[in-house]
């Protein structure tokens, strides 16, 4: 993660003033496209994207000067809390909540599915306040009364439940104003693009694969890449990976213009997952029976796959 750092990697879309490069959605989607290809497990998703937009959109100037640096150099790990038990991501069901204490704030209530809480410094945290507002606490892991439990995924992605027993945040841990943090809902949405990005990778990865396969298999005494009912399955594959790719880039783009695209958003997410599905699908039937075994690293595509396909609804 540090070789990252030394690499750039941490300071795309932190601004030049907090030691960032000044990148936009379409640098970050071509990284996370390559990430996506090496199956990359690390911080970088719940740190940069979710955490670092986190901070840029609500913090205050201290706050940013105080946490994108660290972020940008790979010294500071973040992850957002948001999901709950028996609300999703809903966050008018959200039942985890922060009652003021004086200068500071008590927060009781229990997070799932929460990625790299267990290794983060901070956990920006989704509560419940004052009825029905919304508020963001910075939460320090270490902080007394909170608990995390590293639970088993389908993906190998490291998620946690994370329960808050009477945690005590100083005020000036507030991330944004006072029940005001209900667009946590943009930036979590937002980040899905990267998400989309990381299976068109994966899919690019799983169709090269494909077709390496098929110049080297040999069945009935001739190459299966020379059978035409195969060279049809790895068009239709390419072709699926391409208007991924494309709709991931243009939504980027969009984005990086400012410009408002929940129409293409939604086009994005399901063309990816849809690529996906077939394309990771017919490699596997491409490759045959050494495609369905565990040691072999489709099987890993698949299941980061079907795990995207959830996280993207």
């Amino acid at each position: 993660y540090s070789k990252m750092a030394d690499l750039g990697w941490l300071g795309l879309m932190i601004p030049a003033e907090y030691d960032g490069s000044d990148g936009d959605w379409v640098n970050m989607v071509t990284f996370y496209e390559e990430a996506g290809r090496a199956l990359l497990q690390t911080p970088h998703f719940t740190t940069v994207v979710l955490g670092g937009q986190s901070i840029l959109a609500f913090g205050t100037e201290e706050q940013k000067r105080s946490f994108l640096p660290g972020v940008a150099k790979g010294e500071l790990i973040l992850t957002v809390a948001l999901t709950e038990p028996d609300a999703g991501s809903n966050l008018a069901l959200l039942t985890t909540s922060a009652v003021p204490r004086g200068d500071k704030y008590l927060i009781n209530g229990t997070k799932l599915f929460i990625s790299n809480a267990h290794i983060a410094d901070y956990i920006i945290t989704v509560t419940r306040t004052d009825g029905d507002g919304i508020t963001l606490f910075l939460v320090n892991r270490d902080a007394e009364g909170l608990t995390c439990l590293p639970l088993d995924s389908l993906s190998g992605e490291k998620l946690n439940e994370v329960v808050f027993d009477k945690v005590t945040v100083p005020k000036e841990n507030m991330l944004g104003e006072f029940n005001n943090g209900r667009d946590i809902a943009k930036i979590v949405d937002k980040a899905k693009i990267m998400t989309c990005a990381e299976i068109v990778g994966q899919t690019q990865e799983a169709l090269d694969m494909a077709v390496e396969y098929s110049k080297q298999r040999m069945q009935f005494g001739r190459l299966i890449g020379s059978f035409q009912a195969l060279q049809h399955k790895m068009a239709n594959m390419a072709m699926l990976v391409d208007e991924a790719r494309l709709l991931v880039y243009y939504v980027a783009w969009m984005n990086s213009q400012g410009l408002s695209c929940p129409k293409e958003e939604a086009m994005m997410r399901l063309a990816a997952i849809e690529a996906s599905k077939y394309v990771i699908g017919e490699a596997i039937q491409i490759h045959g029976a050494i495609g369905i075994m565990k040691e072999h690293d489709l099987g890993l595509f698949l299941r980061r796959s079907r795990a995207a396909s959830l996280n993207l609804g």
